[in-house]
Protein backbone atom coordinates (compact mmCIF):
# COMPACT_ATOMS: atom_id res chain seq x y z
CA UNK A 1 0.00 0.00 0.00
CA UNK A 2 1.53 3.31 -1.08
CA UNK A 3 1.66 6.62 0.97
CA UNK A 4 -0.93 9.10 0.03
CA UNK A 5 0.54 12.33 -0.09
CA UNK A 6 -1.63 15.47 1.40
CA UNK A 7 -1.71 18.50 -1.17
CA UNK A 8 -4.61 21.12 -1.24
CA UNK A 9 -6.31 21.34 -4.42
CA UNK A 10 -6.88 24.61 -5.10
CA UNK A 11 -10.42 23.97 -7.66
CA UNK A 12 -11.81 22.17 -4.55
CA UNK A 13 -14.44 23.03 -2.59
CA UNK A 14 -15.59 22.35 0.96
CA UNK A 15 -19.34 22.45 2.14
CA UNK A 16 -20.64 21.48 5.83
CA UNK A 17 -20.58 17.73 6.02
CA UNK A 18 -18.01 17.18 3.59
CA UNK A 19 -14.18 17.91 3.29
CA UNK A 20 -14.09 17.82 -0.68
CA UNK A 21 -11.21 15.81 -0.87
CA UNK A 22 -10.45 13.22 -4.02
CA UNK A 23 -7.75 10.77 -4.79
CA UNK A 24 -5.96 11.50 -7.31
CA UNK A 25 -3.01 8.73 -7.70
CA UNK A 26 -0.92 9.13 -4.90
CA UNK A 27 -2.27 12.32 -3.88
CA UNK A 28 -4.87 13.03 -0.93
CA UNK A 29 -6.01 16.26 -2.47
CA UNK A 30 -8.01 19.18 0.02
CA UNK A 31 -9.48 22.50 -0.60
CA UNK A 32 -7.86 24.89 0.68
CA UNK A 33 -10.22 25.67 3.43
CA UNK A 34 -9.26 22.56 4.59
CA UNK A 35 -5.62 22.30 4.32
CA UNK A 36 -5.49 25.51 6.17
CA UNK A 37 -7.28 23.91 9.45
CA UNK A 38 -5.00 20.47 8.85
CA UNK A 39 -1.90 22.75 9.26
CA UNK A 40 -2.71 24.92 11.87
CA UNK A 41 -3.66 21.16 13.82
CA UNK A 42 -0.34 20.55 12.95
CA UNK A 43 -1.21 17.45 11.17
CA UNK A 44 1.72 16.76 8.45
CA UNK A 45 0.11 13.34 6.67
CA UNK A 46 -3.09 11.91 5.44
CA UNK A 47 -2.84 9.47 8.83
CA UNK A 48 -2.20 12.50 10.49
CA UNK A 49 -5.60 13.96 9.15
CA UNK A 50 -7.49 11.06 9.59
CA UNK A 51 -6.71 10.10 12.63
CA UNK A 52 -7.40 13.82 13.79
CA UNK A 53 -10.25 13.67 12.65
CA UNK A 54 -11.51 11.07 14.85
CA UNK A 55 -9.58 12.80 17.86
CA UNK A 56 -10.03 16.66 17.22
CA UNK A 57 -13.03 17.00 15.49
CA UNK A 58 -13.25 21.15 16.98
CA UNK A 59 -10.83 21.33 14.54
CA UNK A 60 -13.51 21.74 11.86
CA UNK A 61 -16.44 22.88 13.99
CA UNK A 62 -14.15 25.60 15.00
CA UNK A 63 -12.22 26.39 11.89
CA UNK A 64 -14.60 26.15 9.18
CA UNK A 65 -17.69 27.08 11.37
CA UNK A 66 -19.49 23.64 11.43
CA UNK A 67 -21.57 21.40 13.49
CA UNK A 68 -20.72 18.09 15.20
CA UNK A 69 -22.94 16.35 12.75
CA UNK A 70 -21.66 18.26 9.74
CA UNK A 71 -17.86 16.81 11.14
CA UNK A 72 -19.23 12.84 11.66
CA UNK A 73 -20.86 13.32 7.60
CA UNK A 74 -17.19 14.42 6.72
CA UNK A 75 -15.41 12.16 8.62
CA UNK A 76 -17.62 9.03 7.26
CA UNK A 77 -17.15 10.24 3.76
CA UNK A 78 -13.69 10.74 4.20
CA UNK A 79 -13.03 7.01 6.45
CA UNK A 80 -15.21 5.81 2.61
CA UNK A 81 -12.56 7.55 0.05
CA UNK A 82 -9.16 6.37 2.27
CA UNK A 83 -10.70 2.55 3.15
CA UNK A 84 -7.99 -0.07 1.28
CA UNK A 85 -5.86 3.18 0.78
CA UNK A 86 -4.89 3.55 4.58
CA UNK A 87 -4.22 0.46 7.00
CA UNK A 88 -7.24 -0.79 8.56
CA UNK A 89 -6.82 -0.30 12.26
CA UNK A 90 -6.34 3.41 11.62
CA UNK A 91 -9.64 3.13 8.70
CA UNK A 92 -11.58 1.09 11.97
CA UNK A 93 -9.66 2.13 14.74
CA UNK A 94 -10.72 -0.83 18.16
CA UNK A 95 -13.39 0.50 20.64
CA UNK A 96 -11.44 1.21 23.75
CA UNK A 97 -14.46 2.39 25.70
CA UNK A 98 -14.47 6.08 25.61
CA UNK A 99 -17.11 7.96 26.74
CA UNK A 100 -18.74 11.30 25.12
CA UNK A 101 -17.60 14.08 26.74
CA UNK A 102 -19.57 16.95 27.38
CA UNK A 103 -19.46 18.74 24.07
CA UNK A 104 -20.86 14.88 22.81
CA UNK A 105 -17.52 14.12 21.20
CA UNK A 106 -15.64 11.03 23.13
CA UNK A 107 -12.86 11.67 25.27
Amino acid sequence: MAPLILVTGHKLRSRPGSYGAVVDGDELRVPLDVRLAIMLAGWKTVEDFFLGVNACPNVFTAGLGWTEDDCRKAREELRALLRGRLPDWIIDPPDFGGTPGPDGFEE
